[in-house]
């Protein structure tokens, strides 16, 4: 009777407590087309972002990125976001400082997905589509907010900031053309030029009243003596 009633109340326990909570994570950020006229290769450059939701540290040791499991005890607390890289090497990858380098998963340049599990449970999936996401070669792509649904191509926008080991004014000029800065937020550039070193200047809206539109607002002049 004890063994019966003992059975009874394990089967009204709900699967979520039986079962170990899936971590918060979210892809907020991915690099999958690194190359900028052909200077950082896709196994150089290639990298993705993650973002802990929760309200628990995570640790991502044990938890697969596709096929690769991740064997470092990678913490993230909550409301933090790390980066994880095919290549750790900053002076390699565009200059991106990455908490984990994995192995043996490759992001297509024109459509791929990004899954991960642990146990068996999926955490988070993303599917991209370059067609779709309008994807700039040399700039990532970015999650509008991470409460947004990150499976929608029209959550998903090209990076503001860009990679790169070149004076980048196409890619500028693509994001600016018909581009936007958000609400409260500033918008950092970064020029890199052919003979070393860098430029970098910020643009803010802080006006809290909806975006500011860039088109045919904002240029670049350089000149050389």
């Amino acid at each position: 009777m004890i063994r019966l009633i003992l059975f009874t109340l394990f089967l009204l326990i709900p699967s979520s407590v039986i079962a170990q909570d899936v971590p918060q994570l979210v892809i907020t950020e991915i690099m999958y087309n690194p190359s900028v006229m052909n200077t950082i290769s896709d196994d150089k450059g290639e990298w993705f972002e993650i973002y802990n939701k929760g309200t628990s540290e995570v640790s991502l040791q044990g938890i697969s990125i596709n096929d690769h499991v991740i064997a470092d005890d990678i913490k993230i607390s909550p409301g933090s976001y790390v980066v994880l890289c095919r290549n750790s090497n900053s002076e390699e990858n565009g200059g991106v400082t990455c908490a984990y380098q994995y192995a043996g998963v490759k992001l297509n340049n024109d459509d791929g997905e990004i899954i991960l599990q642990r146990d068996g449970s999926e955490i988070d999936k993303v599917v991209y589509d370059d067609a779709d996401w309008d994807g700039v070669s040399g700039a990532s792509v970015e999650l509008n907010d991470w409460t947004s649904d990150n499976l929608v191509s029209t959550n998903w926008h090209v990076a503001y900031n860009s990679f790169g080991k070149r004076a980048l004014l196409k890619t500028f000029d693509e994001f600016f053309t018909e581009g936007e800065i958000r609400a409260n937020t500033i918008v950092t550039l970064k020029l890199y030029y052919d003979f070393g070193g860098a430029t970098s200047f910020e643009i803010p809206n802080s006006a809290g009243a909806g975006t500011i539109d860039t088109t045919g607002e904002i240029g670049i002049n350089t000149s050389s003596s």
